[in-house]
């Protein structure tokens, strides 16, 4: 449970009040200030080592029994589904999702899993679109989230299909349109867009790639 972050503000008038209190704010919730203390950083980086480390454990159980996981058939596109749409839900958490697209790919179609895995990808983000647009303040006095507002409305939908094809974390965008409103259709057609080509992209290194390794 994180506790409340309170900032006082200095008196009215005070020479730095205003540029001070904004600072303090900003710190608080960009984990800079008190909001984030050394125990909570040390929590959360040991919870993403270990995620990490169950990830390449887990893709290398997949790639060790990947003759035994043809006889799935195209039930491994249902896994990909599954795992595609279940790390994109994690917001801020990673998972083995990309590993586990990126081994089942070397035993099935690549580009039909560049295909299900983008879908199921951009559904997924529909979470963070969703928290952003209930109001909550989630990313409040982020850095990344205020050069985004600062963006003209017709950059929006760019903006999204370049967070969604390149590899860099997505949740901050999609919280951003939930927040900004942002149309939910032109929303999915440009993260479904970037998904695709990103998912693809990974599933063509595993097919060449796994497959070069394994000989």
């Amino acid at each position: 449970m994180q506790r409340a972050i309170t900032v006082t503000a200095p008196p009215i008038g005070h020479p730095s009040a205003s540029h001070d209190y904004a600072s303090d704010q900003r710190q608080a919730f960009d984990g800079r200030g008190t909001g984030l203390t050394n125990a909570k950083r040390l929590r959360m980086a040991l919870l993403i080592a270990g995620i990490m480390a169950l990830s390449v454990l887990f893709a290398g159980a997949l790639i060790y029994f990947r003759e035994d996981m043809l006889r799935m058939g195209n039930w491994g596109y249902l896994g990909v589904f599954v795992a595609e749409m279940g790390n994109s839900a994690a917001i801020f958490i990673p998972t083995p999702g990309p590993l586990v697209t990126l081994t089942m790919a070397s035993i099935l179609n690549p580009a039909l899993v560049g295909l299900i895995g983008g879908i199921a990808a951009s559904l997924g983000e529909l979470f963070g679109y969703v928290v952003g647009a209930s109001g909550r303040k989630a990313l409040e006095g982020s850095r990344i989230l205020d050069r985004l507002q600062a963006l003209p409305q017709h950059r929006v939908g760019p903006t999204l299909f370049l967070f969604a094809a390149l590899p860099m974390p997505f949740d901050v965008a999609g919280i951003w349109a939930g927040a900004i409103h942002y149309s939910p259709l032109r929303f999915m057609f440009y993260v479904t867009a970037g998904k695709i080509i990103k998912v693809t992209a990974v599933a063509f290194i595993g097919y060449y790639g796994i497959g070069w390794l394994l000989g």
